[in-house]
């Protein structure tokens, strides 16, 4: 349901305020006066006084500033239609901060997400795989979607998102641009192993070239008041082994959905990754400004600022995503319908991409049902073989 007049409440002023306009207010004055954690921030029109961001008089305001100054925001994100906004910080919000930060104001619910940081997921090197999630998945002794997936001659790790189906007819596969398009240095051709050689192990499957670098969207950096702003991380790579591969996502988990969504503030979804697995969240709103994303490979080290990004936040206090996760396919609860996919992170907020521009850019459809009932068949043929005398 859309807001509509009645349901803004004016300031003192009586002017009646969005959460973005709010959301992108405050960032702007956390850039002005020093208390944004990354010196690598855009700019905004909407600058105002801490009092009127908060409604409240200088006294207060002064005890805002503290309590903002010393935990450092990342990011902003807001829900115009929820009428929330979310304010990540990078230090922790303790009983004593929180009580100096207003929860309410303008009629907009704030919340505040400590312990946040903004990096490209995943770093130069990923993290290993978290307690109890591998670093591959099979459905059928086949490679599944959530894998660990990279270009050959990268030493690291990112995760096969998705499978994908062209309008020629071709199947592909998806990553993002800094997992197997190796930031913008993969030569068309290249060979894409899953799981990857810096996951391989004896009790691992052999690293299997399960396609060749096909198409990317190129990484740009810049001033982002004078260039056009980045809005995918992402990689397309031919299936050469498509009788290898399933379109299930995880170890049987669900499978990829055909049908897609736009990501909106308090949706739960869930993902499945090469680093923590099957993890579920809520998705917090969308970042009120070109959230700034510091890239480091061994041949692409640059700030990339990108837009039409939203946040999202994992639950019971685990995180999202975490290094070597970039790439994975984000979906509704149920499984039904994807949302976007994941190419950054920092500790309790992760950040994606909308789906709906990945696949417009290289026009193709998600693929469903891709090996899957073979697989399905397989294991019911072997739960209802006799046993053996």
């Amino acid at each position: 349901m859309e807001n509509n007049q009645s349901d803004l409440v004016p300031d003192r002023e009586g002017n009646c305020i969005s959460a973005l306009e709010l959301g992108r207010a405050l960032h702007e004055w956390a850039r002005r006066h020093g208390a944004l954690a990354s010196q690598e921030a855009a700019e905004t029109t909407e600058v105002w006084s801490l009092e009127r961001i908060f409604d409240t008089d200088t006294d207060a305001a002064r005890r805002i500033s503290q309590a903002l100054h010393k935990v450092k925001i990342t990011s902003v994100a807001a829900d115009d239609e929820a009428r929330i906004v979310n304010v990540m910080c990078k230090g922790a919000i303790s009983s004593a901060t929180a009580k100096k930060l207003p929860a309410r104001v303008h009629g907009i619910n704030i919340s505040y997400t400590g312990k946040t940081t903004v990096e490209a997921n995943p770093p130069a090197t990923p993290f290993s795989a978290a307690s109890g999630a591998p670093l591959w998945f099979t459905h059928g002794d086949r490679i599944s979607c959530g894998s660990s997936v990279t270009c050959c001659q990268t030493f690291g790790a990112g995760t096969l998102g998705f499978l994908g189906r062209l309008r020629d007819g071709r199947i592909v596969g998806f990553s993002n641009n800094h997992v197997t398009g190796d930031s913008n240095h993969t030569p068309a051709g290249m060979h894409i192993l899953s799981p990857s050689p810096f996951d391989a192990s004896a009790s691992s499957p052999p690293p299997l070239a399960i396609g060749t670098h096909l198409q990317l969207v190129a990484l740009h950096s810049g001033d982002p008041n004078q260039i056009s702003l980045q809005e995918l991380d992402a990689a397309i790579f031919l299936i050469t082994a498509p009788d290898k591969v399933s379109s299930i996502q995880g170890n049987g988990f669900y499978d990829t959905p055909a049908e897609i969504i736009a990501p909106t503030g308090g949706m739960r979804v869930k993902k499945v990754g090469r680093t923590t697995g099957l993890r579920c969240g809520t998705i917090l709103g969308q970042i009120v400004l070109p959230l700034p994303i510091p890239y480091k490979s061994n041949r692409f080290q640059s700030v990339v600022y990108f837009t039409n990004v939203w946040a999202v936040q994992g639950d019971g206090g685990n995180t999202f995503s975490e290094g070597g996760d970039s790439g994975s396919l984000v979906v509704t609860l149920d499984g039904s319908k994807a949302v976007g996919v994941i190419f950054a992170g920092g500790n309790g907020v992760s950040y994606i991409i909308p789906i709906n521009k990945i696949l417009e850019h290289f026009s193709m459809t998600l693929l469903s049902d891709h090996n899957v009932e073979i697989a399905n068949e397989q294991s019911a043929s072997r739960e209802g073989a006799p046993a053996e005398a």
